[in-house]
């Protein structure tokens, strides 16, 4: 297994993997873990002073993803900004690269500056199909910011961006909005994980919609909601599929997986029976999102190109309300990272372990 890599802006999570797809299972494993340092911000505890200054001076890190690139390195994208708090004026897309199998890592790159005139980005997603790099963002909207307590932000999300590569990032092709925020009457738009792509060959990239305001959509239905763009044609048109939000709390940030249909054992991960709905006829996608309510929640695309989902439920998987990431092996293990807590005390730190 690769090196798993951590992005911290002041504090490491505890890092779960729970393997979906055998029997006796789920069980969170204590694996060994090796740590490689993509970028460390100067107030994490042992960064040597002034080395923030001296490579960027990133204060804020956060929403970090991993891929490997076609020309064979490995690439690790997050959102950051030389201000310490989340949404700030100047916060962009950086990127690194290893040749080494994450053992060492380049300075880190801008790789999206934030939108005219001066417009947070979030939440990069990156895809390698057939040697063309895709990427996917969010950027806020003038409408949705404000003053917080520690300076002016923005709230997340906005337009929903698309851009390519040839050359494994060396140049990328003009942004395109492929989800604005006005749809839904006006919403922001976030993403967060990677997206699936199903038997057919249709992609699903996870999404969801967070308003901050009145203006912003805070009072409409779909706030707290997530949702899929479906590409049936890899990339080059989108549609949005907005999923069922339950009223006792919001489902942000989704992670998703293909479901195998020549793998029965597969549509309902093995040792999850008895918390996940019943089964569905034709099962394409497994999807489990953040929530408020201390534990997971899961819904299940079926049909043709996944474009139905059932409503949303609770699972036993414990959630501090924090982003969780799901994957799945050549062989059909679903594997899930995650913060094994119901809720954070104050003041409490998870470490990797």
């Amino acid at each position: 297994m690769a090196s798993w890599i951590q992005w911290c802006h002041h504090w490491l999570h505890t890092l779960g993997i729970a393997l979906l797809g055998a029997p006796s299972l789920p069980t969170t494993y204590q694996v060994p873990v090796d740590y490689s340092w993509v970028y460390k911000t100067p107030s994490f505890p042992g960064s040597v002073p002034g080395q923030g200054a001296t490579r960027g001076g990133l204060l804020y890190t956060h929403m970090g993803m991993l891929t490997m690139l076609p020309n064979g390195s490995l690439a690790a994208a997050w959102q950051g900004s030389t201000d310490s708090w989340e949404g700030s004026p100047n916060q962009s897309l950086y990127w690194s690269v290893s040749s080494d199998n994450a053992q060492t890592w380049s300075p880190h790159q801008l790789l999206v500056p934030p939108r005219p005139p001066g417009l947070p980005v979030w939440g990069p997603v990156l895809h390698n199909q057939d040697g063309t790099m895709h990427l996917f963002y969010s950027a806020s909207v003038e409408q949705c910011g404000g003053w917080g307590e520690t300076g002016q932000g923005f709230s997340p999300g906005g337009d929903i961006f698309h851009m390519t590569s040839g050359d494994s990032g060396a140049t990328w092709s003009s942004p395109a909005v492929i989800y604005p925020f006005s749809d839904r009457l006006g919403i922001p738009k976030v993403t967060a994980n990677r997206l699936a792509v199903l038997d057919d060959g249709s992609w699903l990239l996870p999404v969801w919609h967070e308003g901050s305001r009145p203006d912003c959509g805070q009072g409409l239905r779909s706030n707290g909601a997530p949702g899929m763009l479906l590409s049936v044609d890899q990339g080059k048109s989108f549609e949005p599929i907005l999923l069922n939000r339950p009223n006792a709390t919001w489902l942000i940030e989704p992670t998703v997986v293909a479901l195998k249909p020549d793998r029965p054992d597969m549509h309902i991960p093995v040792g999850l029976e008895k918390d996940l709905q019943p089964k569905v006829e034709d099962p394409q996608a497994l999807a489990l999102f953040r929530t408020k309510a201390g534990v997971l929640y899961q819904s299940i695309g079926y049909g043709r190109e996944a474009r139905e989902w059932t409503q949303p439920e609770p699972i036993n998987v414990r959630n501090p309300d924090s982003k969780v990431s799901m994957d799945m092996t050549p062989v059909g293990t679903m594997l899930l990272a995650f913060n094994d807590a119901s809720q954070l005390e104050s003041g409490q730190v998870l470490w990797a372990q």
